[in-house]
Formats: structure tokens, sequence, C-alpha cells
């Protein structure tokens, strides 16, 4: 996060992944962060990330000890879509493809 007024709660940000399956051709990421403001003011901030070679960014505003589920995906960013998603496969069937989230 940019904007270090957030404190990201307990736990990881989720990253979900629609494939629709049996066609691989395509699949939609999604990514979930849940933000805590602990002043008693409102605060606003730039929370951004990166997933391989898909950046965000969304400007949030939280009220005064409120918390507060973000979501990145594909009907907001366009680039959340892949074409040719490269697959994690189960151990024998192929390669696992592992990509981090800043």
């Amino acid at each position: 996060m940019e904007d270090q007024k957030f404190r990201r709660l307990a736990g990881y940000p989720l990253v979900t992944t629609d494939l629709r399956l049996p066609d691989t051709t395509a699949a939609d990421i999604s990514v979930e962060v849940t933000l805590k403001n602990n002043k008693n003011e409102q605060v606003t901030g730039t929370l951004s990330g990166k997933y391989g070679d898909i950046s965000f960014e969304k400007e949030v505003t939280l009220e005064p000890l409120a918390i507060k589920v973000v979501r990145f995906d594909p009907s907001e960013n366009s680039s959340s879509h892949f074409e040719n998603p490269k697959l994690w496969w189960p151990r024998g069937y192929g390669l696992a493809d592992i990509r981090l989230l800043f």
C-alpha cells in the first residue's frame, strides 16, 4: 500500500481465479483486501498492488474506526482478464506457475 494511513487486517489479500472449465483459454483474477482505520478521523489513501504483469490501484476513504473490504476485479480492471493463462497443475500433471502479489 502506498499510503500508510491504512492497516491491513490479519491475513493476506485473497486472490481468486475464475476459470470456466473445461475451457482453459481465459481466466479472470480478483483481489480482495480488508482494510481498517485505527484513527478517530476519516482517512483517504491509495491502495495499490501488482500481480504478475497486472497493476491495480484505487483511492479509498475510510470513516473513523471503520473496516472496509476493497475488491479489484475484471469489471473495474480489464487487465485482470488473462487470455491463455499459465495454469497451476496438480503434481505429476505439469508445472506449477507461481505468481506473487505485491
